[in-house]
Formats: C-alpha cells, sequence, structure tokens
C-alpha cells in the first residue's frame, strides 16, 4: 500500500501502536507535547515514502512509539512533585 502525504494522519491526539484507521489506538492520549510532536513529524517523514504493505510503515515508527510510550510509563510510575 502506498502512502502519501492526503492519506496520513494528522490527527495531534494519538499515538498509534497499532491501527487499522486513523487514530485507533492501544497507547491512549499522549499528553506530553514534545513527544507528541515527535511522533506526527515522523509519521509525516514517513508518509512521504511508498511501501509496498502497511506493515512496512507501521514498523518503521515502532521505535519513536516505543520511546514514547516508556516516557509516559515512567512519568506515569514517577512520584508527583507536590
Amino acid at each position: 500500500m502506498a502512502r502519501t502525504p492526503s492519506s496520513a494522519c494528522t490527527c495531534s491526539r494519538r499515538a498509534h501502536s497499532r491501527s487499522s484507521g486513523c487514530c485507533s489506538s492501544a497507547t491512549g492520549y499522549v499528553s506530553n507535547e514534545a513527544d507528541r510532536e515527535l511522533y506526527l513529524k515522523t509519521k509525516r517523514e514517513l508518509a512521504q515514502r511508498e511501501w509496498q504493505y502497511t506493515q512496512n510503515y507501521a514498523d518503521a515508527k515502532t521505535q519513536v512509539v516505543r520511546e514514547i510510550v516508556a516516557r509516559a510509563e515512567s512519568a506515569r510510575n514517577s512520584p508527583s512533585d507536590l
């Protein structure tokens, strides 16, 4: 499946780890603005390429998604600075 910028998700509220369509998510909302921007930048860059299979596109963004999820989990498990 070829991915083009017009077919790339422009959603700025979610990080997708497995998606059957725009904005479906197993990772939930990305609350960190820097991570959200990193994810969107990665998706935009990858959307510029031609992909034989959709899974290749998903695999290409896996590392960024893992990093974002790890940071979110770490922040959630850290004591609050109250």
